[in-house]
């Protein structure tokens, strides 16, 4: 499905032109959802606007750019939200609330498990971060939102026993792997 096909139902026109994207910010101040790739440009120019900006997680493509558009945003004080969107899913509301009222007892053990219903297309994973930074980050969101702890370690693993494009990419769809190199 196109991005046309898409989006012009929900009344969305979409583009891959980032000054097309500021100058309907610009003059209609809505949020609109953009690829990985380009969330620091479009934090950026949010802040030149002086618009309060929503993004998706990741908020750069490293850690330094992450910091300096932190620094750009905190010194031009515009409001920043990084989502998160399985915070507003009900059942990890409902896990949530019973871990806080202790109605599921001494939390011992937590597993989180993401898949998709479809590998992603192979053009999307050079720019995606990889299942670690696009997709796992979920995971690790939710267990420290759920339990209302702190993570103190973190390890992976992963294998591309798919689609040869994820090997192809650097990345992995398997985040676990067994002697056979899948699960």
């Amino acid at each position: 499905m196109d991005r046309t096909t898409w989006s012009s139902p929900i009344g969305r026109t979409p583009t891959t032109e980032g000054e097309q994207l500021h100058a309907h910010w610009a003059s209609r101040r809505r949020p609109d959802a953009t690829p990985t790739g380009t969330h620091a440009e479009h934090i950026r120019a949010g802040v030149r606007a002086g618009l309060p900006i929503f993004c998706e997680k990741p908020v750069a493509g490293d850690i330094d750019e992450t910091r300096d558009v932190r620094a750009e945003v905190t010194a031009a004080a515009v409001p920043l939200q990084v989502g998160v969107q399985r915070r507003f899913d009900a059942g990890y509301q409902t896990v949530r609330q019973a871990v806080r009222d202790g109605r599921l007892g001494r939390l011992h053990t937590l597993r989180a498990c993401t898949s998709d219903p479809a590998p992603p297309p192979p053009e999307y994973l050079p720019g995606s971060g990889g299942i670690f930074r696009d997709c796992s980050v979920h995971d690790y969101d939710i267990v420290r939102w759920v339990t209302g702890r702190e993570v103190t370690e973190v390890y992976a693993t992963g294998a591309a026993g798919g689609g040869a494009f994820f090997a192809a990419a650097d990345d992995v769809d398997t985040a676990m792997r067994s002697p056979a190199d899948s699960v």
